[in-house]
């Protein structure tokens, strides 16, 4: 669930659509929406439902500067599912969880964002992009793909 990270921060206001922006072009999508900052309990459960599941998506919110979503990151990726990780507000998040093999990033989570990033997902567009910042010991500024 987006979250507010600073007093001027509105993200709370906005509901999460990428599922719906997936479902709408792919049958059997399931949309799990946990805390910003996932708890124990929220992580412990993920296991049974992701088992049906060819493949995760998992979106994070800052992940660099809250441990537990670095956590639940991980978790998902350790259940063994092809998994996409979004960073869907900054880059840094593949610093909280660099051995995710299939990483994008967003950099927003507004409607038309997760739009386009859904049509990027399953293929309908491509997926184009520099990184504009260093992703320190992973990625140099300019480091992305194009068409």
């Amino acid at each position: 669930m987006p979250a507010d990270l600073t007093p001027a921060d509105t993200s709370s206001t906005v509901p999460p659509t990428l599922a719906a922006a997936l479902r709408r072009r792919l049958a059997g999508v399931e949309e799990i929406l946990l805390p910003a900052a996932p708890g124990e309990a929220d992580i412990a459960g993920l296991g049974e439902r992701l088992a049906p599941f060819d493949v995760v998506v998992v979106g994070t919110f800052s992940a660099h500067l809250q441990p537990v979503q670095a956590e639940l990151a991980a978790s998902v990726m350790a259940f063994g599912r092809p998994t996409v990780t979004v960073a869907l507000r900054t880059p840094w998040d593949l610093l909280a969880y660099p051995s995710a093999r299939t990483h994008v990033c967003s950099y927003g989570i507004l409607p038309p964002s997760m739009e386009a990033l859904a049509t990027a997902l399953l293929g309908e567009s491509p997926f184009v992009g520099r990184l504009p910042v260093n992703i320190a010991g992973l990625h140099p500024r300019g480091h992305g793909l194009t068409t």
